[in-house]
């Protein structure tokens, strides 16, 4: 099999994309209540099964972990909180107590920071 880039290329641009479907997504999840702290990992998982393969629940659960573990490396990386002892952590610890209108913009923003050139984060 030949490929055209590098591996990794191909993942950061489906874990970017996911980033952004979620954002999309998140008003839905969230609805009227509050921002709780596992809508960011419920969210990424919802957009992760419209995925090819989606319908392996399993998987979607996998590729929703490695989104979320590049969306913690972003808010880190974007100063926007400081690691934590997990991911799913600094995650949660970012989303507690945020609107759900900053958490899509950072997933936006996280989505962005990924499809940049040269940002080789494997999902």
């Amino acid at each position: 099999m030949t490929m055209s880039g590098p591996a990794d290329s191909v993942a950061t641009t489906t874990g970017a994309g996911l980033l952004a479907m979620a954002a999309d997504l998140l008003p839905a999840i969230v609805g009227d209540g509050p921002m709780l702290s596992s809508d960011v990992h419920a969210t990424l998982y919802s957009a992760a099964r419209v995925l090819p393969g989606g319908d392996d629940r399993g998987r979607a659960h996998l590729v929703a972990d490695q989104a979320e573990e590049m969306f913690a490396a972003y808010l880190v990386a974007a100063g926007e909180t400081g690691p934590a002892t997990s991911p799913r952590r600094t995650v949660r610890g970012w989303v507690t107590g945020s609107p759900m209108w900053a958490v899509a913009r950072g997933l936006r923003d996280a989505a962005g920071y990924f499809w940049r050139p040269g940002a080789h984060q494997p999902l």
